[in-house]
């Protein structure tokens, strides 16, 4: 009887544990990778400088790492036609290797026919540099009529309020400083907006401004693997804040987990996300 009993338990327990493997091996391979759910944060950011009432739709994208135009990347799509932002800013990382340019090119296709006329705003990646095909990239985008921002900035008119996007280089693809002396020659009257691809180079954007409205990185996706809420690596340039909110100085950074992977695909406890933010006007 005792010995039944130990079997069933035994059984049970085999049982639980097959269906807590499979479940996370359907999470890491499959849901998280593909984008099945993909996260939209949404970030409310004020700056008196808008008029009061106002608010501006932005939509942040990093970490394509496109290989195919397939699943994932028309769910990413998809997500961006139901949100019409009045702008999309996307923050490196848009391929792995050569091979991944023409769905690349497919994807920029898709993006261009969903948001129509609206200004599309990109920096690089450091993956952008190492897949060796940084021009043909920087080609692609131009082509559909994308805005590099290379140690630049624009001041765009959004129905009538303007707001400057600064956006700087990839440190670890090119292993030197961006120029972020350029965040001096912004007037003061226009909200900042500031387009990272490493995290760790907030530091510098305070150090030449602190009236930066909203600081937007990638590159560190939320860890990409993480258990009980440690990430288990970190590349070079996510030192400090590596996923979410937080705070340089006076200055609020958002680090998105981006959409892609990079090395092995998979992703654990550290789901694809796009990012919503509203500028708003305040008093």
């Amino acid at each position: 009887m005792f010995k039944r009993g130990r079997r069933k338990y035994l059984i049970l327990v085999g049982f639980v544990l097959a269906l807590l493997i499979a479940t996370v091996l359907l999470d890491s391979l499959i849901l998280e990778p593909y984008a099945i759910f993909l996260d939209t944060t949404t970030l409310t950011i004020p700056d008196p400088r808008l008029p009061p009432g106002e608010s501006i739709k932005l939509l942040h994208l990093t970490d394509l790492h496109v290989s195919t135009y397939g699943f994932r990347e028309m769910r990413v799509i998809q997500v961006v036609k139901s949100l019409k932002p009045d702008v999309v800013v996307l923050t490196g990382d848009y391929i792995s290797s050569r091979d991944g340019l023409p769905g690349l090119q497919k994807f920029l296709v898709s993006l261009r026919s969903a948001v129509g006329d609206v200004p599309v705003l990109y920096i690089l990646g450091n993956w952008d540099y190492w897949s060796g095909v940084p021009r043909e990239v920087v080609k692609l985008f131009k082509r559909y009529k994308a805005r590099l921002l290379n140690d630049s900035y624009v001041i765009l008119s959004i129905r009538g309020v303007e707001v400057a996007f600064a956006g700087f280089d990839s440190f670890t693809g090119r292993y030197s400083l961006p120029n972020f002396t350029i965040l001096e020659d912004i007037p003061n009257k226009y909200p900042i907006i500031v387009l990272l691809h490493e995290p760790a180079l907030s530091k510098y954007v305070v150090k030449y401004r602190e009236d930066v409205t909203l600081i937007l990185a990638g590159h560190c996706h939320g860890g990409q693997v993480k258990l009980f809420g440690t990430a288990l690596f970190l590349p070079e340039g996510c030192e400090g804040c590596y996923e979410g909110r937080c705070k340089v100085g006076n200055v609020v950074i958002y680090v998105s987990r981006g959409v892609g992977t990079s090395l092995f695909p998979i992703r654990f406890s550290s789901p694809p996300e796009a990012v919503l933010i509203y500028l708003v006007g305040s008093d």
